[in-house]
């Protein structure tokens, strides 16, 4: 009986994919047809004209499928580590979900519109897309509307991706979005084989079919990055690399792989120190004239790596511009949820209110984020006077860690794919070290994020106001957190020798 429930409610999670994806072909249709089709704010319906049967249909679609989403989600936790040897019957779930995934038209972000934009800006319009002014359109995602904008805060080898995609398309749109999201398809199974390389480079014994079944069905990659085109997981692919790299002390290669990942999306750039520490540690007095000969070939390497992705764009430090507005945005965040709450208040004592407020919240989430990362930095002055020597395992954790705390503390905006650039090392750290607060935390933000979508449909896209940031923070940030700030009482498990400080 409990064998036929399981299948039943996976029978009925596939139904509901089904009949979502019959609305997708319909769409696809109309598409194709050279008429235009709204996503974003009308899912799964191309019209702008909205009806009760309409927006009801919507709004049961959309949870049913989170919810279905949620579950498999979950249940792939489960079949982790079976050991039956039942697994091999579900691998053809594997393809279907791809599939499906890949056939949905994007309903949670125009990004990949945006791609588009700054690619055909590139080709066609010759411009620099990050200084110039270029057009952006809101294809398929709201009505259709012209503006203008200047700058990208993405790296120039996304840049050069974007281009190249562009013109395969031949300029063509639709053309455009199904290859994008073949190559994100492609790059999520890298990401699962880099990450299963690593595991079998730190000896964990897990049988090959399982662990694919559980990455390649995890529902916030399949969403964000095969239905949405989210690109994280290309900069991932490099930071995984580095820490292959790292393992067999190839620091040429590392330099090289975070170069490259810096310069897809910047974001790599936050565990460069963790390698930099890492290479510290390991160099003595046997290996430094190779280990430092290594790092001279991969930084003159990055050097000319660098001036060619470049050339093109460079013009300053003004092709920053973007990725510096971009720190400064406020949405759906610890800091927003403060920053609004206490905003009536001090525009009530003082008209110059902005300066002071922002001083306030950011320097309390300072110091909260300094309380949560003391473990790791306590550890890093351990490593520097040399009384103690991290694995592999360790600069993994300590990735996850500050990574985790940097997103649910410091940044100042958030939406659900960020919670893919740290799944990975929390996936990675949770099998290393099997830590309940770890599986707590990644269980819950490689599905509850999803819930961010329900309300973004039912509302049309309209989440900018204060009731929708505590939705997001109570809802879906507070509990990692709460898991967070428990294991730090532990330390983080880093077993460090207190009788040092």
């Amino acid at each position: 009986m409990k064998d036929f429930f399981f299948k039943f409610k996976y029978i009925i999670f596939f139904v509901i994919l089904a009949i979502i994806f019959c609305f997708n072909l319909s769409n696809l249709a109309i598409l194709f047809s050279g008429s235009q089709c709204f996503f974003l704010s009308y899912w799964p319906f191309c019209s702008d004209n909205f009806s009760l049967f309409s927006n009801t249909t919507r709004v049961v679609l959309s949870i049913l499928l989170f919810f279905g989403l949620i579950f498999s989600g979950w249940k792939v936790f489960t079949l982790l580590k079976n050991d039956k040897g039942e697994i091999k019957k579900y691998s053809l779930w594997i393809f279907f979900a791809i599939l499906f995934a890949f056939l949905i038209v994007p309903f949670t972000s125009n990004d990949i519109v945006f791609y588009y934009d700054v690619g055909k800006a590139a080709i066609q319009d010759n411009l620099n897309p990050y200084v110039d002014n270029w057009e952006k359109t809101n294809f398929f995602f709201d009505i259709k509307e012209v503006s203008n904008s200047a700058g990208v805060m993405y790296g120039p080898v996304a840049v050069l991706l974007m281009q190249s995609i562009y013109l395969l398309s031949q300029g063509n749109i639709i053309l455009f979005i199904f290859l994008w999201k073949v190559l994100m398809i492609l790059v999520f199974l890298l990401c699962s084989l880099l990450m299963y390389k690593l595991l079998l480079q730190k000896k964990i014994e897990i049988k090959k079919n399982n662990w694919y079944l559980f990455f390649l069905l995890q529902p916030i990659f399949l969403l964000e990055w095969v239905v949405a085109g989210h690109f994280d997981g290309l900069w991932l692919i490099f930071v995984l690399l580095a820490f292959i790299f790292a393992e067999k002390n190839n620091w040429a290669f590392v330099i090289i792989s975070l170069t490259i990942g810096i310069w897809i999306k910047f974001l790599p750039v936050f565990v460069v120190p963790w390698f930099a520490l890492w290479f510290y540690q390991n160099i003595n007095r046997q290996n430094w004239i190779k280990n430092i000969a290594q790092v001279i070939i991969g930084l003159f390497s990055s050097l000319v790596l660098s001036w060619l992705v470049w050339y093109k764009y460079w013009v300053g430090f003004e092709v920053f511009n973007s990725i510096l507005l971009q720190s400064k945005w406020a949405v759906n965040s610890l800091f927003t949820v403060l920053y609004y709450s206490l905003k009536p208040l001090f525009v009530f004592f003082t008209p110059n209110f902005h300066i002071y407020l922002t001083s306030l919240v950011q320097g309390s989430l300072l110091i909260f984020f300094l309380y949560m990362i003391y473990p790791l930095i306590k550890g890093i002055y351990v490593i520097l006077l040399k009384k103690k020597k991290w694995d592999s395992s360790k600069y993994i954790l300590a990735t996850f860690i500050s990574l985790l705390a940097y997103l649910l503390i410091w940044q100042k905006s958030f939406w659900p794919w960020y919670m893919t650039w740290i799944l990975p090392f929390g996936i990675l750290s949770f099998l290393l070290f099997e830590n309940k607060l770890t599986k707590n935390i990644i269980i819950w933000i490689s599905t509850i994020p999803l819930f961010f979508y329900i309300p973004q449909l039912i509302f049309g896209d309209n989440t900018t106001y204060l009731l929708f940031y505590y939705f997001v923070f109570f809802v879906i940030l507070l509990y990692p957190l709460i898991q967070l700030f428990k294991w730090r009482k532990n330390n983080y498990e880093l077993e460090i020798d207190k009788t040092n400080f």
